[in-house]
């Protein structure tokens, strides 16, 4: 999955809008909290495919998407054991992949 910085235009206003990795050291940065950042509190890092409507819609603004987006996060499913799986369990497995593969490819 790609992640990016995702930060409010309040919070922009407020402290500024970093234009390279050095400049996080002065802000607040936050791990996967997409309300807070909406609500101006900081620089949250979310999954880009979580944040399209938001930053569209200017709640959010994509921040460095050169540098971080490029990123990959893994994303797994666990079940029990891949002897003798269920067809549904299959089918779900290939599903699930299909849409985070196709969400990973989103643009904010």
């Amino acid at each position: 999955m790609r992640f990016g910085l995702f930060a409010g235009p309040r919070y922009l206003e407020a402290r500024g809008l970093p234009e390279r990795h050095a400049d996080l050291a002065a802000h607040d940065v936050m791990a996967l909290l997409k309300q807070l950042a909406i609500d101006g509190a900081g620089i949250a890092i979310l999954p880009v495919h979580l944040c399209v409507a938001e930053t569209r819609d200017g709640t959010l603004v994509h921040l460095l998407p050169a540098w971080w987006g490029a990123d990959i996060a893994p994303a797994y499913l666990v079940y029990p054991s891949r002897r003798d799986i269920s067809p549904r369990v299959r089918a779900f497995a290939q599903c699930l992949k299909d849409v985070v593969t196709s969400m990973a490819t989103m643009r904010a």
